[in-house]
């Protein structure tokens, strides 16, 4: 929540208010639709899930440890229990090994991965930053349109006064037999559609205000007029403007480089991969011996080297070969 009053704060900033106290301001109305709009919270949890994968992203830098277990009842019937003349033997079999890997390097891939994840942060927070905006601007063209469609009300109502003013003067004057017949007619029609645009007006200014309702997810009451605001004093001033603090264009400069970044993770596939192993296994009645596995109870560390090769001419994707190991 407080990573969206922020973002809140930094578009609401410039915007005027005017002086009623009690009445919604138009700064009021975009804070609250950047606080609990449905969009923005999805792009903003977006984000939070950026930042779990760049966390994982960096656990490439770290060691892996593994550990397993096992006991059980075993039958054996193989070539070594044959030889002693015991065709089926039942033991007691148990194992446990514990095994700790560490990278030393597999050709810049996880530095590749630790980048592209940070490109696509920087992606996920600006577009946090654009759904943001583009959500005010929607919450600020529903409220100067509940206004445009009040003020739209106040003269269609006008309109139907006049109307009836006028028309109430043309029946006298008929009934007086001074007007004429189709005056009457004619001021009667227009009164007509006087009160039928007062009609389309109010259904006008119902839409508008549940539009507002949508956005902002209040009712529109008391809405006031907005102080005008400073704009650009020309399109290229806009348009400077625009191309410095655009959302939109430094995410897609983002994207750019997340993309750039899983380029060079792909060809990390061409590098030796190098890693240092220390374990121990403690096995005992296993595969139907009786008694510890001596050979397995000592620290055993080594180095392991493995080598990718690809056949580039004919554009095939590289495939293992070799991996060879260097007891330590």
């Amino acid at each position: 929540m407080h990573y969206r009053d922020q973002i809140a704060f930094g578009l609401t900033l410039s915007l005027l208010t005017s002086g009623y106290a009690c009445a919604t301001t138009l700064e009021q109305a975009v804070k609250e639709t950047l606080i609990t709009h449905p969009q923005i919270s999805g792009s903003i949890n977006s984000r939070h899930s950026a930042d779990e994968d760049l966390k994982a992203a960096k656990g490439g830098y770290l060691p892996t440890l593994d550990v397993s277990a096992g006991t059980g009842w075993e039958q054996t019937d193989n070539a070594t229990t044959r030889a002693s003349g015991d065709h089926l033997r039942d033991l007691h079999r148990s194992e446990s090994s514990i095994n700790l890997s560490q990278n030393l390097f597999n050709g810049f891939a996880t530095t590749s991965e630790v980048a592209r994840q940070k490109a696509t942060v920087n992606s996920r927070a600006f577009t946090v930053m654009n759904t943001a905006e583009s959500t005010a601007l929607t919450a600020i063209q529903s409220y100067l349109n509940v206004l445009m469609q009040e003020k739209m009300v106040r003269l269609a109502e006008e309109n139907l006064k006049n109307h009836e003013r006028i028309f109430d003067q043309i029946r006298l004057r008929t009934e007086q037999g001074v007007g004429r017949q189709a005056d009457y007619e004619q001021a009667e029609a227009r009164l007509a559609q006087a009160r039928n645009n007062l009609l389309t007006e109010q259904t006008n200014l119902e839409d508008a205000r549940a539009n507002y309702s949508s956005v902002v997810g209040r009712e529109a009451t008391d809405l006031t007029n907005p102080q005008p605001s400073k704009i650009p004093a020309s399109l290229e001033d806009a348009k400077k403007v625009m191309l410095d603090n655009s959302p939109l264009l430094k995410q897609a400069d983002a994207d750019v480089e997340a993309t750039r970044q899983q380029y060079e993770a792909a060809k990390s596939r061409f590098y030796p991969s190098v890693d240092v192993d220390v374990g121990r296994r403690m096995d005992n009645n296993v595969d139907g011996t009786r008694g510890h596995d001596q050979s397995g109870r000592r620290w055993c560390a080594c180095a392991t080297t493995c080598l990718t090769a690809a056949a580039i001419r004919h554009n095939s994707p590289p495939t293992p070969t070799k991996c060879r190991k260097h007891r330590m």
